[in-house]
């Protein structure tokens, strides 16, 4: 086998012997000419490199092809008057959203504490959640109140504005008078003690938010007494 495959490869190379010779002549001439192209090649991209840089340079002085900023509207100022143009009319507004607060609360004690939600919008969530646990209290013990709390005897203790930051607050003095208020267990018999003082001075705290005064704290003020 391994003689045979010789004659075998020595007849074929005989038999084609000028075709190969032509071959070689022939891939001899390629690989000169291909020679000459790489090299003429590698001689134009040597001048190239020369140009590049500028080229780069070129493109990036180009305007047309820099982004330019978008100008954006400058965003608006917080406005640097305040709500209440003086201590008055901050009183005034003080008192009209604690009437309110006073109004809803009294209404929630009357449907035995169902439905605080009907304080959100006049007091601050900090100052919602404390009344909605009070309420709740008032609910699972059974009470039902009625009557009408009354504010006597309103007096400004202070007000301070940001108007950079949009921000005000106004603390009062105030007395509440419950002497007409009553509050019913279940049986509808009154579980007030016969000692409840009917009149008792707070000071009263409210914050503006969206232009709207809200209720933020409320402490019996031990200091002084405004229902004299």
């Amino acid at each position: 086998m391994q003689v045979g495959g010789g004659v075998f490869a020595m007849l074929e190379f005989t038999t084609h012997s000028n075709m190969c010779s032509h071959k070689i002549r022939l891939f001899s001439d390629l690989w000169i000419t291909s020679a000459a192209i790489f090299r003429r090649l590698y001689a134009v991209a040597m001048r190239a490199r020369q140009f590049i840089p500028v080229l780069i340079l070129g493109i990036l002085l180009l305007p047309a092809c820099v982004p330019q900023p978008v100008a954006q509207p400058p965003e608006p100022a917080p406005s640097a008057t305040p709500v209440f143009a003086s201590e008055e009319e901050a009183l005034a507004a003080a008192v009209a959203a604690y009437e309110a607060y006073l109004k809803a609360s009294d209404e929630i004690a009357a449907d035995g504490g169902a439905h605080p939600e009907r304080l959100k919008d006049l007091v601050t969530e900090e100052w919602y959640e404390k009344e909605v646990e009070g309420f709740e209290q008032f609910a699972a013990s059974g009470l039902r109140a009625s009557g009408r709390t009354v504010m006597e005897n309103v007096q400004i203790q202070s007000y301070v504005a940001f108007p950079e930051i949009g921000s005000e607050a106004v603390w009062i003095y105030l007395c509440s008078d419950v002497s007409g208020v009553d509050v019913l267990n279940d049986e509808g018999t009154s579980v007030v003690s016969p000692d409840r003082p009917e009149r008792t001075s707070f000071e009263v705290g409210l914050v503006l938010q969206a232009h709207r005064l809200l209720i933020s704290s409320r402490n019996v003020w031990d200091s002084g007494n405004v229902c004299n």
